[in-house]
């Protein structure tokens, strides 16, 4: 009886050295899995404050697109009542220019008329000489001065 007992203590011994074994070896398994779970955990945590920071960046950036788009949205408001001026004034230039070139070329018809008459009139051929050289260097200035003019200005 003794030996059965003994048998049986044997028998459980080995059973609970081998439950033991066991459960020393998911222990030790579970502890590998913690320690990469702590391991990852830290990764995470690291890559968080990363992209934590990244997006802090980002964020500051797009502020700072956000307001220089509002400035250059602004600017072009400027430019454009700027350019609707400009518009307005070269049109007014236009209506002094051209008033001007009229009456430029009525000057002309006129003074053409009166060196006719004087052509016609006059006995003294030096002096209608004289009066019709000096008629046309002045227009040929006048052309002179126009063409400098109208080059200075290009596109108007």
């Amino acid at each position: 009886a003794q030996k059965t007992k003994l048998e049986e203590s044997a028998k459980l011994i080995a059973f609970l050295q081998k439950e033991n074994k066991k459960l020393k070896s998911a222990n030790d398994k579970a502890k590998k899995e913690m320690k990469k779970v702590k391991e990852t955990n830290t990764r995470l945590i690291q890559a968080n404050e990363s992209a934590g920071s990244s997006f802090e960046m980002l964020n500051n950036q797009s502020k700072k697109l956000n307001n220089n788009t509002s400035n250059l949205t602004g600017n072009i408001e400027k430019y454009k009542k700027a350019n609707t001026k400009l518009r307005d004034d070269l049109k007014s230039r236009q209506a002094f220019y051209n008033t001007e070139a009229k009456i430029r070329l009525q000057y002309q018809k006129t003074m053409a008329q009166i060196l006719d008459v004087f052509q016609d009139n006059c006995k003294d051929a030096d002096l209608v000489e004289d009066i019709v050289c000096i008629a046309l260097e002045c227009e040929s200035e006048a052309k002179a001065a126009l063409a400098a003019a109208e080059a200075s200005a290009p596109g108007l």
